[in-house]
């Protein structure tokens, strides 16, 4: 049933009454064949415009361990790892010194291939766990571009020992 609406003459401000719908309330389409093909062809352009996602550039494998300094279990230690081509994955040890790294926020690992563990403080590293002076001493013995963690990855790794000296 339509509804009359009322328009109003500006120059008379009198008020008639006519049979018309507002944009709003007008019907998009007269017929429920046109409305289905438009809403087939406006979701597969969705679908389209989105698709899977994007694509990462290197094969990434998921990485986690637990990381020691002689013998012993090190917690609140930050973990880089640098590829030789590609971007770093990073991660942090917990109180019983295990880390999972990290490629980007919605992917964990490391990319496989060669690369390199290094490890760098900022101000607030360790203050959780009371071993600023070890971290220190980590940090100097393994910065970036070390030759003394480097390592080939090929397959996934769940319980790598990164072992300091």
């Amino acid at each position: 049933m339509k509804r009359p609406l009322k328009f109003y003459n500006r120059v008379s401000q009198s008020c008639e009454t006519k049979e018309k719908f507002s944009p709003f309330q007008r019907p998009l389409f007269k017929e429920p064949l046109m409305y289905r093909l438009f809403c087939c062809v406006t979701g597969f352009s969705l679908l389209f415009i989105l698709g899977c996602g994007p694509k990462l550039p290197y094969e990434v494998v998921p990485f986690s361990g637990t990381v020691t300094y002689q013998g012993t279990p090190v917690p609140g230690l930050p973990i880089f790892f640098l590829p030789e081509k590609g971007r770093p994955s990073n991660g942090f040890s917990d109180k019983d010194g295990k880390f999972t790294m990290i490629y980007t926020a919605k992917v964990d690992g490391i990319q496989t291939g060669k690369g390199s563990f290094y490890t760098e403080l900022s101000p607030g590293d360790g203050s959780h766990y009371d071993n600023r002076e070890l971290l220190e001493t980590i940090a100097a013995k393994y910065p970036k571009n070390n030759e003394l963690l480097l390592f080939e990855f090929t397959k996934k790794e769940k319980n790598f020992e990164l072992k300091l000296e």
